[in-house]
């Protein structure tokens, strides 16, 4: 039970709790007026 929190609270943390806003900061920083205005 250990091992399983230590990685959940070093992973999920990012790539399951953050994982639309990563991709929507890329998209709008990469076509503002793209993907947004679509």
């Amino acid at each position: 039970n250990l091992y399983i929190i230590q990685l959940e609270e070093t992973t999920p943390p990012f790539p399951l709790l953050q994982p639309v806003p990563i991709v929507d900061s890329l998209s709008i920083h990469s076509n503002p007026s793209g993907e947004f205005e679509r």
